[in-house]
């Protein structure tokens, strides 16, 4: 944010928000529009939500909040760096 000021931060996030919202949006229109157009499919290969118990749901919750916040503690340090307009975009690519 101190690179590129707040405004252009602010439209980059909702740039990015827009583009992380578009797959599933449309996953999930299509799918409703499969489910709509074969209705007999759709309840036969019906299964119940979490299958194999929460386990495996609490695993993918602590994958998604680990990378979460990586990848918002990693600039917290950026006053301390000689040259942050360069050096922080390359930490967060790699």
């Amino acid at each position: 944010m101190n690179v590129a000021g707040v405004k252009a931060a602010g439209r980059i996030n909702d740039a990015l928000t827009l583009v992380k919202l578009a797959p599933l949006i449309f996953f999930a229109v299509i799918g409703l529009l499969y489910m709509a157009s074969n209705m007999t499919t759709a309840v036969m290969n019906f299964s119940p939500f979490l299958p194999y118990s929460f386990s495996n749901f609490g695993a993918a919750l602590i994958l998604i909040f680990w990378a979460y916040a990586g990848f918002e503690i990693s600039t917290i340090p950026a006053e301390e760096i000689r040259d942050p307009s360069r050096t922080i975009p390359r930490a967060i690519i790699l």
